[in-house]
């Protein structure tokens, strides 16, 4: 079933105020494109077996929807890398994903959403794994004509399996990394070719549905837009104009930089992000 959903005028306007206190353009959004990698799952809540990861399938759930209102274009998000089949829950998280299917079915016709499945998909190891890819096959196709943003479901993904992907190749990158509890990609979990100028966004709070209301979900993608927006142009073709060097090195090098805000009261959730002078932490 889908949780109820905010409106879109109600979600542009906490938006705009959201992105007042970051000091970050809303209108730059449909250049913004994260990759999100869902972790923490098992540990953040009560839920057990494949009721935690349906719940964190909730959370991709309303992240997209709030990320198509306020107007991202695209949206990578992880569910399973192929190392995952060596965790004593992979079935789970498999049982879960199947699940979930007639409610992804029903979200991206209502939100018109375009849906794409990347990773070995082939290689899903489940009993129910020629029934799940079929059913993919068909989200794809009866999504695929949909004008809104579209969400790039990771299954059984893996980098060595991507670049030998030509359909991997043609999909569009990515330029900001938010990562769950952890502060680390692992190298199977790469996005080869299309991570070219990110930035990395560590969110301390699992990727829990019950645990992220959609406040708190606007001020993740909030930071995620201005890590994106701190890190433009500062890789590869960066020049530094007459004084600008000498300012940066007393930020970082003396002042040893360090912004820190509390933006709600109380907060609940924490966000570490990076600037060229130093880290940003955000609570709200």
């Amino acid at each position: 079933m889908i949780p109820k959903l905010p409106e879109k005028e109600h979600v542009l306007n906490e938006f705009k105020g959201i992105c007042s206190k970051l000091d970050t353009d809303p209108e730059q959004m449909k250049d913004l494109v994260i990759y999100e990698l869902t972790d923490g799952t098992r540990t953040c809540s009560s839920l057990n077996g494949s009721d935690a990861y349906v719940d964190g399938g909730a959370f991709i759930l309303r992240m997209a929807h709030l990320l198509n209102a306020v107007g991202a274009r695209n949206f990578y998000v992880l569910t399973t890398g192929r190392n995952h089949k060596i965790r004593d829950n992979y079935m789970e998280i498999m049982d879960a994903l199947l699940k979930e299917v007639d409610i992804y079915t029903e979200f991206a016709s209502q939100q018109n959403i375009c849906l794409r499945f990347v990773g070995d998909l082939e290689g899903i190891s489940h009993p129910k794994a020629g029934e799940f890819r079929e059913q993919l096959k068909a989200l794809e196709k009866q999504t695929s004509t949909n004008t809104g943003m579209t969400l790039f479901v990771l299954i059984d993904y893996d980098t060595e399996w991507a670049l030998s992907s030509e359909e991997f190749k043609g999909l569009p990158g990515a330029n900001v990394i938010v990562k769950h509890t952890k502060g680390q990609v692992n190298e199977g979990l790469w996005l080869p070719g299309k991570l070219h100028g990110n930035s990395f966004v560590y969110a301390q709070n699992a990727s829990s549905g019950r645990n992220w209301s959609d406040r708190d979900l606007l001020h993740l993608i909030a930071a995620s837009l201005r890590s994106m927006i701190l890190h433009k142009g500062l890789q590869y073709g960066k020049s530094y104009q007459e004084g600008e060097a000498e300012e940066i090195q007393n930020k970082r090098e003396k002042d040893l930089s360090l912004v820190h805000r509390q933006l709600e009261n109380p907060f609940t959730k924490r966000v570490v992000m990076f600037s060229h002078l130093g880290p940003e932490i955000y609570e709200f």
